[in-house]
């Protein structure tokens, strides 16, 4: 598998939970304080520091609906992200990606206690 599917897929999941949680912003509930989704780590396993302080700007997940717009921005950076992703590189993202559903949940319940 390609590392920029890997990329791509990774911000469809951002995106589809963003926009999902981005219909409760007109009421009282910070939601985004209560959720939080942070996928830049497992993205930054493939493209590194690239965008470094500029990550949101570049990878605007709240603004964008489609993720193979951002992932063709990405692309135009590095075009090794054509290459097959390692199995060092795809366990590096499960743990990231595990992380953030962790820290989410870790996150709710403290909310809740």
């Amino acid at each position: 598998m390609k590392k920029i599917y890997i990329i791509e897929s990774i911000l469809q999941t951002e995106i589809n939970y963003v926009h999902l949680l981005k219909k409760f912003n007109e009421t009282s509930l910070d939601i985004f304080e209560i959720f939080t989704f942070d996928y830049q780590p497992a993205i930054q396993v493939f493209i590194g520091d690239m965008f470094d302080d500029v990550y949101n700007e570049n990878v605007d997940t709240y603004e964008n609906k489609d993720a193979s717009v951002i992932s063709k921005h990405i692309f135009q950076f590095d075009s090794t992200l054509l290459d097959e992703v390692t199995l060092d590189e795809m366990i590096e993202v499960l743990v990231e990606l595990f992380e953030v559903e962790n820290t989410s949940l870790k996150h709710i319940w403290n909310m809740l206690n």
